[in-house]
C-alpha cells in the first residue's frame, strides 16, 4: 500500500438502493462486511459510502439490511416484471395476442429496463428524505483529499453514482473501479437495450477519471485490456477470483412444496442457479441435457432463478421440455 494513500472509500450505492442480493450485490456486501471487521489496512482507514443526489455520504448502517423505500420500490418492480412477462410471453405463446403487437417496440425487456431506470432516479430522493437526517444510516458528507482512494465496487452505471462522480475534480481522488464483465460492450445482444446503453455511456464518462480497474477473472480482464487499449486510456489493471458467501443463520424453517420434495427422491439430480437469461448460457445446458434424455439417462434438471431479460424463446423451450 502506498504510504501516501489516505482514506479508502468503498462505494455500495446500488446495493443499498436496490436491496438486491444477486451476484454483484453479494460481492459488495461481503466487501463492506469485511471493511467493518478490519476497519484499517496497513494504517489506511476504510469507509463505506453511498452516492446521494450528487454527493457522497458515509454509510453507517448494516449492509445486510434493507430499507423501506428501496424494498418497496424493488417489490413494485418485481411485480411489474412478472406482469410484463405474463403479457408479452404467456399471452403471445397462447396465441391470445397478434404477432405484430407482441413484436412491436418497446418489447417487454425495453419496458422493464425503462421502469428500472426511472425507479433508480426516484430511490435516491426518497432515500435522502427518509434517512439522511438521522445520521444512523447515512452519516456526514465526504470531503475527499488528494491522497484518498474511491473504490467503486458496486454497479458503476447508475445515475446517482455517475452524478456524484461528475462533481469530483479529477485531482481530488484516485478512482479505482471493479468491472465484473464487459458483456454490454462485447456481447450487446445478451443484454436489454436500456441496460446496455446506460452501461456504455457511463463507462465512457469515467474513462478520463479512472486510475485503475480490477476484474473478477483473467478472462474478463482480457476483455477490459482490449477495451482500454482501443480507447488509448492508460490505467492499472488487475483481477481477483470470487469466493463464497454460504452461511446458515439458525435453523431454517418453512414448508417445502411436494413437487420439490419428490424431485430429489430418486435418480441423479442437477441444480442450476441463476437468472434465466441468454448470458447464463441455459440454451447450451438444455442442449446437453436433451442429448442425455434422448439416451434414456435417468437424470433431472432443476433451474432456480428469476426470469430475466431477452428470454421469451428460452422460457418457452424450458416449459415445453420433455425433461423427466
Amino acid at each position: 500500500m502506498d504510504k501516501n494513500v489516505g482514506t479508502i472509500y468503498v462505494d455500495c450505492t446500488n446495493t443499498v438502493f436496490t436491496g438486491l442480493n444477486t451476484g454483484i450485490q453479494r460481492v459488495v456486501r461481503n466487501i463492506i462486511q469485511r471493511i467493518r471487521i478490519d476497519n484499517y489496512v496497513e494504517n489506511t482507514r476504510l469507509v463505506s459510502v453511498v452516492a446521494v443526489m450528487g454527493e457522497f455520504y458515509k454509510f453507517n448502517a448494516d449492509i445486510s439490511q434493507t430499507f423501506f423505500w428501496t424494498n418497496t420500490l424493488s417489490n413494485i418492480l418485481a411485480k411489474g416484471r412478472n406482469f410484463l412477462n405474463y403479457l408479452f410471453m404467456n399471452k403471445h405463446s397462447n396465441g391470445d395476442w397478434p404477432v405484430d403487437i407482441v413484436h412491436s417496440k418497446p418489447d417487454a425487456s425495453d419496458v422493464h429496463g425503462t421502469a428500472v431506470h426511472f425507479s433508480r432516479k426516484i430511490i435516491p430522493r426518497m432515500f435522502k428524505l427518509a434517512y439522511r437526517a438521522d445520521g444512523i444510516i447515512v452519516g456526514e458528507k465526504i470531503r475527499f483529499n488528494k491522497n484518498d482512494v474511491l473504490f467503486v465496487s458496486d454497479a458503476f452505471w447508475k445515475e446517482s453514482l455517475i452524478k456524484s462522480l461528475s462533481n469530483i475534480n479529477d485531482t481530488d481522488i484516485k478512482l479505482i473501479m471493479l468491472i465484473y464483465d464487459l458483456f454490454p460492450v462485447t456481447n450487446p445482444e445478451l443484454v436489454d437495450s436500456v441496460h446496455q446503453k446506460n452501461f456504455v455511456q457511463c463507462l465512457s464518462k469515467l474513462l478520463n477519471k479512472v486510475q485503475g480497474v480490477i476484474s473478477i477473472s483473467r478472462s474478463s480482464l482480457s476483455d477490459i485490456e482490449v477495451y482500454f487499449s482501443n480507447t488509448n486510456t492508460d490505467v492499472l489493471l488487475d483481477y481477483f477470483y470470487l469466493g463464497a458467501d454460504f452461511s446458515v443463520k439458525g435453523k431454517i424453517s418453512g414448508n417445502i412444496r411436494n413437487g420439490l420434495k419428490t424431485l430429489y427422491e430418486s435418480g441423479n439430480n442437477y441444480l442450476a442457479v441463476g437468472t434465466v437469461e441468454p448470458r447464463k448460457n441455459y440454451g447450451y445446458l438444455l442442449d446437453a441435457f436433451h442429448q442425455l434424455w434422448e439416451q434414456d439417462n435417468d437424470i433431472k434438471l432443476c433451474i432456480v432463478g428469476r426470469v430475466g431479460w431477452l428470454c421469451d424463446d428460452l422460457m418457452r423451450r424450458i416449459e415445453t421440455s420433455h425433461a423427466r
